[in-house]
């Protein structure tokens, strides 16, 4: 049977604030049986299609993948059995907007490092679980919400206002074939429906309200939510969710449209601002207390997330960078002006080469440039330069390609000139080399709107730049400056 689509918590739970973590250690377990793919189940009409699925470990359509397995799942207490008396586990994830910021995904510090969306909101046609069990029969409540603070209680309204998106209850799920032997299985649910049957995708405004909030993203999160109603066995149970998403063996968000750093299909991913924390409620036997939990803290113990996918067929990325970026020196810009003397190149999308760097410093913008309808957040970051010098924001009304010589570069932001914002360039990509150094302009970093800045108004294209100094004289000398690759925006 399959309890479907939206409803709205009724009554305020426990506690709304996340406590301490907790160390659930002891319910962790090997996975010593293959991890078989079930296939799809169609949840309206309760076909199965067997081995497929609509996400081959990431790729198009696959809008959050948190799927880097740890080789272990967490034992779930349910040794009565029945709907209600199961622990239930929440867990927190994130779909970034088009105003999310662009941060260098860093080992350990998931929170922190961003993608820019695709989208301001998604429509989730499918999701993936993976789990482990002993017991002949398995039976699963999900629930999600789209905006969700980690580690409170799901259903707790106070602590979570938008209250639970969706909702369903699944029966029919693969177990073990032979009782107390473990089986491991990937279960996609497919929500669309054919003609004559009811619809079961819901939508999920992208970082919880539409729009990127923090640079911490802790308002951003979506929320998720598993319990067993079946019998989970003697405790310690052999019954629970695959533990995912571990930041020391995957590299970023492997397999999703977002992925620009390290965009591998072949291995799972560690899910946008997953933490190492989970959500424990309900009344269990063990442990006690409702709250806060983790494995003990990753490395050296597995992440304490869970196995998840979610999919919206025909989304395809990476999603692109505001506005159109060119003026690479060799390709349509002129060449560096000391190509032949220093060997200096620009790199696919960069300015020309500079000391620490011969690959040349890279400009992205991300956000929306919508001034007629109040939706105007542009970001900058420039990087790869030299730790510690000085970077400007350029701004021309015109463009002058192929460009003028500039320093070490070649400049083609033209027109009236604006210098929108002076920045120190810092550590950026979580890389201490100084050929990691980078800064951050916008609104996002506490300056004004650079619409504002630059005098913009709809309808008006402008071109950006960064240049910085590159204070080693004797790279391409005389000059001890150089300039970024533009980037073309046509405000709205």
């Amino acid at each position: 049977m399959l309890r479907s689509s939206i409803y709205t918590a009724s009554a305020l739970l426990l506690g709304a604030s996340a406590f301490a973590q907790s160390d659930m250690s002891a319910r962790v377990h090997p996975i010593t049986a293959p991890i078989k793919n079930a296939g799809t189940l169609n949840l309206a009409t309760g076909k199965w299609t067997r081995h497929a699925h609509q996400a081959n470990g990431g790729g198009p359509g696959t809008i959050y993948n948190n799927t880097c397995d740890t080789g272990y799942f967490g034992g779930i207490e349910n040794p009565a059995g029945g709907a209600g008396v199961g622990e239930i586990i929440a867990d927190e994830g994130r779909l970034p907007s088009t105003s999310s910021p662009k941060n260098a995904w860093v080992a350990g510090n998931e929170n922190n490092s961003s993608e820019i969306g695709c989208a301001d909101s998604y429509d989730v046609d499918g999701f993936q679980i993976g789990y482990c069990t002993d017991q002949l029969a398995i039976e699963i409540n999900l629930d999600f919400a789209q905006s969700y603070d980690s580690c409170t209680d799901i259903h707790d309204l106070a602590a979570n206002p938008g209250g639970i998106t969706a909702a369903f209850a699944i029966q029919g799920l693969p177990a073990s074939q032979t009782l107390l032997t473990q089986a491991c299985w990937l279960v996609t649910l497919d929500l669309n429906a054919p003609p004559q049957t009811t619809s079961l995708v819901f939508n999920f405004l992208a970082d919880g309200d539409g729009a990127a909030d923090g640079v911490d993203n802790t308002t951003d999160l979506f929320g998720w939510s598993f319990e067993v109603t079946t019998p989970t066995g003697a405790v310690p149970s052999q019954t629970g969710f695959i533990i995912a998403g571990d930041g020391f063996t995957c590299a970023g968000y492997d397999g999703t449209i977002f992925n620009q750093f390290n965009p591998d299909l072949t291995i799972g991913g560690t899910g946008m601002t997953a933490l190492d924390q989970f959500r424990v409620d309900g009344p269990p036997t063990n442990p006690a207390n409702a709250g806060c939990y983790w494995f003990g803290g990753a490395p050296g113990n597995p992440m304490g997330g869970w196995h998840l996918e979610l999919y919206q067929s025909g989304m395809v990325g990476p999603c692109k960078n505001t506005g159109t970026s060119y003026c690479v020196p060799g390709v349509d810009a002129n060449l560096c002006p000391c190509f032949t003397s220093a060997g200096q190149i620009a790199a696919a999308d960069h300015g020309c080469g500079n000391s620490v760097n011969t690959g040349g410093a890279h400009l992205a913008a991300t956000g929306p440039v919508d001034i007629t309808n109040g939706n105007d957040n542009l970001n900058f970051v420039a990087s790869e330069m030299t730790f510690g010098t000085s970077s400007i924001f350029l701004q021309g009304s015109t463009d002058i390609l192929p460009g003028v010589l500039f320093g070490d570069g070649r400049r083609c932001a033209g027109g009236a000139l604006i210098r929108l914002g002076q920045k120190i360039d810092t550590i950026g990509g979580g890389d201490p080399s100084p050929n990691d150094a980078e800064t951050k302009f916008g609104p996002a970093n506490g300056d004004l709107q650079v619409s504002a800045l630059g005098g913009c108004n709809p309808g008006d294209t402008r071109i950006y730049q960064t240049y910085y100094r590159n204070p080693n004289a004797g790279w391409c000398p005389p000059q001890t400056f150089n300039v970024t690759q533009a980037i073309s925006i046509t405000w709205l």
